[in-house]
């Protein structure tokens, strides 16, 4: 996030619920369908932090393969 004055705030992704997330997953995949096909990770992600980025969301490399909201907590 930049903090510089002026600067977009954007809500972090991990503060998204699962179904606003994958609302998110879903509304991506036409763009995504007309990229072109890469195997690299970071062009992938790079790509969607900046379609992230344009609705207010912040999305980098450390949110990948991290579980959403409600994952891995125990139902005790």
């Amino acid at each position: 996030m930049n903090d510089e004055p002026g600067a977009e705030r954007l809500t972090p992704w991990s503060d998204l619920d699962e179904a606003r997330q994958t609302e998110l997953l879903a509304a991506y995949q036409a763009d995504l369908d007309a990229l072109p096909p890469t195997c690299s990770l970071e062009t992938k992600v790079e790509r969607f932090a900046r379609w992230l980025a344009g609705r207010g969301i912040g999305f980098s490399m450390d949110d990948v393969g991290r579980p959403g909201p409600g994952h891995g907590r125990s139902a005790r």
